[in-house]
């Protein structure tokens, strides 16, 4: 399979996909609207697959088609370049595969499915007002379930791999794979999630505890997190890695980067490790901040700051595309 694809995607390719997999293959979409940064281009092809089912099959017909594919979860973390999407398929699960299931209990402790679509705002509510407890740490994170185990998203000292027990994914010819905990290489915002698979479902392990509880501890990390950090403007969250016995905020805030601005991209005066935007901004703003904050941390501390968003778009094929496998 040609995965490097140099040219974008067919009008035919989208026409033979729109016949096989009707109303579930969209055109033209923007990515902005479906990112929290709120900035970037549109994706050539779009497909929100009804089920699992679909997705399997899907994913076998792309790989047919030479097409490679591109997920994406609810857009939290990523920032897509201004040309968009065109060499690869777009492939949202939030859409439509967000079921939660009724959880089994067993000596205090509770076992959960979740679709990989599910917002965390809908899991934490449902686990909220059941009475499961485990994922408060997640409060006012957005983005999707799958998204948190491939990025293994943490806060408050915690992370999404302390509640996971396993992890369901689907390759490129279609085949479901269940994965353990023990398997995956997570690590510091790293899931470990294997090259070529494409995450459909987890399995968490919670606890009981009271609804009232929960929702004091929630509360009072939500108004952490609003003293703390940018609430109610786009942005991308956290744009760098802490690298170790350190924080990226401090050394941001500390090379004398806080407030600075390229367009309307703005390194936030509350929280220096986040960049927020102004309608009417572009990629290309938030991308040349990030090289000229990245600059004057490396002059100020000998130290080069790792991102933590993750890059969409035709150049930065690379970053999805590894070899003769699929990053799905």
């Amino acid at each position: 399979m040609l995965t490097n694809r140099q040219i974008p995607i067919s009008e035919e390719i989208i026409r033979i996909l729109d016949r096989e997999f009707n109303g579930q293959v969209r055109k033209n979409v923007s990515l902005a609207d479906r990112t929290t940064i709120r900035v970037g281009g549109t994706a050539r092809l779009y497909l929100v697959p009804m089920d699992v089912g679909v997705l399997q099959r899907l994913l076998h017909r792309l790989r047919d088609l030479a097409v490679p594919v591109l997920p994406l979860g609810g857009g939290a973390n990523v920032v897509v370049a201004d040309s968009g999407v065109t060499r690869a398929a777009v492939i949202s699960l939030v859409e439509h595969i967000h079921d939660i299931d009724e959880p089994t209990i067993s000596n205090n402790r509770v076992k959960v499915d979740v679709d990989s679509g599910v917002r965390l705002s809908s899991l934490l509510q449902f686990c909220q007002e059941r009475g499961y407890g485990g994922l408060e740490f997640l409060t006012g994170i957005p983005g999707s379930a799958g998204g948190a185990v491939v990025m293994n998203a943490g806060a408050f000292g915690r992370e999404f791999s302390d509640v996971l027990l396993k992890v369901i994914t689907c390759d490129g010819q279609g085949n479901l794979q269940s994965w353990a905990r023990e398997q995956l290489n997570s690590g510091y915002r790293r899931g470990g999630i294997p090259l070529g698979q494409l995450v459909v479902g987890l399995e968490l392990q919670l606890k009981p505890v009271s609804p009232e509880k929960i929702e004091k501890q929630m509360t009072e990390y939500r108004q952490i997190r609003r003293q703390k950090q940018p609430y109610g403007v786009p942005s991308a969250g956290s744009v760098f890695k802490n690298p170790p016995g350190d924080y990226a905020g401090r050394l941001i805030e500390a090379a004398g980067c806080s407030g600075w601005r390229c367009g309307r991209a703005q390194v936030s005066r509350k929280h220096a490790n986040f960049i927020t935007t102004e309608p009417g901004a572009t990629a290309a703003d938030v991308f040349a901040l990030i090289a000229r904050v990245k600059e004057q941390v490396r002059e100020s501390f000998s130290l080069v700051l790792e991102e933590e968003i993750i890059r969409l778009g035709d150049e930065y094929l690379s970053a999805w595309v590894v070899g003769e496998e699929e990053l799905l």
